[in-house]
Parts: C-alpha cells; sequence; structure tokens
C-alpha cells in the first residue's frame, strides 16, 4: 500500500494558497510552474485526487470554473456595481444586490472574483466604490 504524501485537507489548502499568492484561481500550469514562496503538490497530483480540476477548486475555493460562453462583461460588472453604490451611498451586499431586478445576481460576481468580499474590493480598487460615495 501506497503512503499519500498529502490528504486531501493538504491538497485544498495549497489551492487556497495559490489563489492567495495570484490573487486569482490557480490553473495547473501556475501549480506546475510553482509560485514564489510556496511548496505547492503536483497539479496532476490534485486532479487525480479530486477527479477534475474544477471539482478541485470547486471544493478548495467554492468557485465554478467557467467554460465556454464568457458570459457577462467586465463593464456590465462594473456599471450594476456602481449603480448600487452610488444609490446605496456604500458597496452593496451580496443580498442586495442579487435581489436588484437591474444587476447581475450576486452570484455572476463571485464566479468572477472568487468572493463577494473580492468583488467589493476590485470595485475599491478601481475606485467605483470611491465614485459612488460623491
Amino acid at each position: 500500500m501506497t503512503r499519500r504524501l498529502y490528504t486531501d485537507r493538504e491538497l485544498l489548502a495549497a489551492l487556497r494558497q495559490a489563489k492567495r499568492a495570484l490573487g486569482r484561481p490557480p490553473t495547473m500550469d501556475d501549480l506546475d510552474r510553482g509560485i514564489p514562496g510556496l511548496t505547492l503538490p503536483a497539479a496532476a497530483t490534485v486532479k487525480v485526487r479530486f477527479g477534475s480540476w474544477s471539482r478541485a477548486l470547486a471544493l478548495a475555493l467554492r468557485v465554478q470554473v467557467r467554460r465556454g460562453n464568457p458570459g457577462t462583461s467586465e463593464a456590465r460588472l462594473r456599471r450594476d456595481m456602481k449603480l448600487l453604490t452610488r444609490e446605496l451611498g456604500r458597496p452593496p451586499s451580496s443580498t442586495e444586490m442579487s435581489r436588484d431586478p437591474r444587476t447581475v445576481h450576486a452570484n455572476t460576481f463571485i464566479r468572477r472574483y472568487g468572493s463577494w468580499a473580492d468583488s467589493v474590493r476590485m470595485a475599491s480598487e478601481l475606485r467605483i466604490v470611491g465614485e459612488g460615495l460623491r
């Protein structure tokens, strides 16, 4: 019987570390090329253990890997975030974004940026949130 070098928990933690270092979900190439300062398992190890790279990312990061249709444009996401930020005088909550029929659902932001907090952070970096408070 072969001993596993990594537990499932360690593999998922490695994907989370890679995401923090990169600022986005890692690709298989990212793991195979390496990320400075991190000791990571081979991408094939992760893929084999969880059945697919997409499933591993979904378990580790709670994100859905997008395939095919590029979906909602960056311009649309920015417009929707700016609209509610201006109206509310602050960044909207994910619930507020999801309930407004004029905007895309918060899950669209979460799939794109990894979390609602990262979505609001992106808006802040683009000065969308700051503009909304004027």
